[in-house]
């Protein structure tokens, strides 16, 4: 179907500063959407850290008039996952609270990012602030559906969302998000005309996992670019990790998504058509990312900046796109492209087939010859992680959750190795660990001094939710369990994870609605008419998982898991066997706020 261009009316474009003094950037602060192929409206939102003109499709003037509706903190919580355990607040004092902020890392007309750093624990946060003062109601709608689509999402690939409010009476919602210090991939770019192939290939890889994962869920991104490519560190000598970020103009395949939005350089051509969102508009978008960091910066199609900011002859060049050597002219002008090899060259142009049937899936892309031969060999599971594994299987349920619950809410030690291991036991790349794969990745590893692990029984303990596979979360429960010191290491920091509000106290309700497993007599055992402090909670966890434990002060977490030298000699952290145990039979409860009042 052919669509009109829309005639289009210059005016202001709200745009999003980018703070010279740190690379690190997080996510766009969202200021809506518009339709192509619609009457006039305000297109564009300029991209954080980048140059103008670069803005997403489209934006709708803002309103006179605030027109937000119900808060998404009345929503009901998630039943599963661990979107049970992302914090909802009804009032961002929360922030100014318990965090203190370091600097400001982005701002624009709808509202500021800054990086802040939890005072209880000194863990870094990414606070992305998004004024409701003058929005519409379809952009309302699309940054709460950013807030249901990360807590739905649960990859080490994926940014992760630790707490949010919608405050009505500021409105403002708040989201607290994981702080990525490596900055954004167009950093690459505009710090060095050539970026190794290798971590570009890295990179675009990771891309790929991520991806694979939301299309896995029925979660199409919409906004692939280079700025919502996030890195762990900075590439000093090192490969770090990229992640997905900016949700903002995600949404789910089981809606109408005849919508055309996007940045226009990075948009498919069936989008631009209005012929739909399928999964390969997102690899088409990560296809125009490789060429973008493979040619040192020039985009194929080119950008708004190029044609006095308009926005109209770069779509059209999209929708005009018939095979990739129409772009050789481009090509030419990029000497870093000559040097590419011969196996990066053709993943580009397969990935920015312009037939969206002939390109290929995330996990069909995964397999291509470029990808796999910058492919690290997988690490596995080592001693320490099977160590933790055998005795997360063998402890209480209530013990089980609570490792869950810290897992979701706090950094552990080792996250990133944690996160590879992950991947590397997810043997079909679906983002769950099945029983194959968990017995596979087992079998595979072990070695003759490594505990015997009863898989069966391993896999029943991780399945929390009585899914049928293992999230990415329950994995970084059990792996973590030897990581502490003790039992009542393991209780404190769980009760520090459960203390929402961060006022020394909980209540019986509200643990039994937040942790995914509890032993009904542990729930009998606390108070059942009162508050309860850490005390009555380590106490009575201790009781009723019959497991005699010293009485000694909570130890700080070790940087890394013990290795063997410590299981065999080390007789200051590990002195308390863990038994067998015999359980009531174990109750999944409802999920709700854990209330302190």
């Amino acid at each position: 179907m052919q669509v009109a261009p829309v005639q289009m009316t210059t005016t202001r474009i709200p745009t999003l500063q980018r703070i010279p003094t740190h690379p690190a950037l997080v996510s766009a602060v969202q200021v809506g959407t518009a339709r192509i192929g619609t009457p006039p409206k305000q297109l564009c939102t300029a991209r954080v850290g980048t140059p103008p003109g670069t803005g997403r499709i489209g934006t709708p003037p803002r309103a006179t008039t605030s027109l937000v509706s119900a808060p998404l903190a009345a929503s009901p919580l998630p039943a599963t996952g661990r979107g049970r355990l992302v914090t909802r607040h009804l009032s961002s004092d929360f922030v100014r609270k318990h965090y203190q902020e370091i600097r400001e890392l982005g701002k624009g007309s709808f509202g500021k990012i800054t990086l802040v750093k939890e005072r209880a624990t000194g863990q870094e946060r990414v606070c992305k602030f998004v004024s409701t003062v003058g929005m519409d109601a379809r952009n309302l709608e699309l940054t709460r559906k950013e807030i249901q689509l990360m807590c739905d999402l649960d990859h080490p690939r994926v940014v992760k969302l630790y707490e949010y409010a919608e405050d009505s009476a500021r409105q403002e919602i708040v989201m607290v998000l994981e702080y990525l210090p490596g900055g954004d991939c167009l950093a690459l770019i505009a710090n060095s005309q050539s970026v190794d192939e290798e971590l570009v290939s890295r990179i675009i890889s990771q891309s790929l996992v991520a991806l694979g994962n939301c299309h896995q869920q029925g979660i199409y991104h919409r906004d692939v670019k280079l700025e919502n490519l996030m890195l762990s560190s900075e590439p000093r000598g090192n490969l770090p990790d990229c992640k997905l970020i900016d949700f903002g103009l995600g949404t789910r395949s089981d809606e109408m998504l005849r919508e055309v939005l996007g940045t226009p350089a990075y948009i498919a051509p069936e989008v631009k058509r209005a012929e739909g969102y399928t999964p390969m508009a997102d690899i088409w978008s990560l296809g125009v990312c490789a060429f973008e960091l493979l040619t040192g910066g020039i985009l194929p199609f080119g950008k708004p900046e190029d044609y006095s900011g308009r926005m109209e002859p770069v779509l059209e060049r999209v929708e005009r796109y018939r095979n990739f050597e129409e772009l050789s002219t481009i090509l030419m002008s990029s000497p870093v492209w000559a040097t590419r090899s011969k196996e990066a060259k053709d993943f580009v142009r397969w990935l920015l087939a312009p037939d969206s049937r002939r390109r290929p899936s995330a996990a069909q892309a995964l397999q291509h010859p470029w990808l796999q031969m910058h492919k690290v060999q997988d690490s596995g599971l080592s001693t320490e992680i099977l160590q933790s594994l055998a005795a997360f299987a063998s402890a209480p349920a209530t013990v089980q959750s609570c490792l869950y619950a810290i897992a979701a809410r706090t950094d552990l030690p080792g996250a990133r190795q944690l996160g590879e291991a992950f991947l590397a036991t997810d043997a079909d790349g679906d983002g769950h660990v099945s029983l194959n794969d968990l017995n596979a990745a087992i079998n595979s590893a072990k070695k003759w001094w490594d505990p015997e692990i009863n898989v069966r029984r391993l896999f029943d303990a991780m399945d929390l939710g009585k899914s049928g596979s293992i999230s990415f979360t329950t994995f970084l429960a059990a792996c973590s369990h030897g990581t502490f010191c003790s039992l009542e290491d393991v209780l404190t920091t769980a009760f520090e994870a459960l203390d929402e509000r961060r006022c020394g106290v909980l209540s019986v309700q509200g643990v039994a609605r937040l942790l995914p497993r509890c032993d009904t007599r542990v729930m009998q055992r606390l108070p059942q008419d009162r508050n309860f402090t850490v005390y009555d909670w380590v106490a009575c966890i201790q009781m009723s998982s019959q497991v005699t434990v010293r009485a000694v002060q909570p130890r700080p977490r070790r940087a890394s898991a013990p290795g063997l030298f410590d299981r065999f000699f080390c007789t200051g952290c590990h002195e308390e066997p863990i038994a067998e145990h015999l359980m009531a039979p174990v109750s999944v409860l409802p999920y709700s706020h854990v209330s302190c009042h």
